[in-house]
């Protein structure tokens, strides 16, 4: 049940959801504080950024008031790296510019292999079917929204019945 139905809904609230697969795991976190409007800022990967309009139009249709913190995270299991391959380009381009200091330097340190694979972008992870990567993206958003609408009408409900309380204490008090 979508936030814009009628009925106690409040704007704050938070929802987590994690998965875990064989090639890492994906997290989504959604934060709702109280805004006028429907603000909503989106932190994706760089591999999942195509998906943002479709995130922003599920939060548009099921909410209507909030300013929200939606983040997905990509964890890509170490042992995927394994399978990768080394990108030779980046690697030789790497070794030109550490001949070079050293050349400079009176007495260098040794560069080892693994110095090397550990610099950004030298060791390339296998390729995700991004079909796949997106479609439980999205599920695992979904699963997060929704828990944060019932988060938000679970938090709503008790701010009714503490309102409504007063309101009768109140009404005594003034019979």
């Amino acid at each position: 049940m979508p936030d814009k139905k009628p009925g106690p809904s409040s704007m704050t609230g938070f929802a987590r959801q994690e998965a875990q697969y064989e090639w890492g795991q994906l997290i989504c976190e959604i934060r709702s504080v109280n805004h006028r409007y429907l603000e909503p800022a989106i932190r994706l990967p760089e591999v999942l950024r195509r998906l943002e309009p479709q995130i922003r139009e599920s939060l548009r249709k099921q909410l209507s008031r909030g300013k929200l913190e939606v983040s997905l995270h990509l964890k890509r299991e170490s042992a995927e790296l394994t399978e990768g391959a080394i990108n030779q380009e980046a690697a030789s381009s790497l070794l030109t510019m550490l001949k070079q200091l050293d050349s400079k330097l009176e007495n260098p340190a040794p560069t080892s292999s693994i110095d090397i694979l550990r610099w950004p972008g030298v060791l390339q992870a296998m390729e995700l079917d991004q079909d796949l990567l997106q479609q439980v993206t999205m599920d695992i958003f979904k699963a997060a929204l929704t828990q944060l609408q019932d988060m938000r009408r679970g938090e709503g409900a008790e701010l009714a019945n503490m309102i409504e309380q007063r309101l009768a204490n109140i009404s005594e008090s003034v019979d």
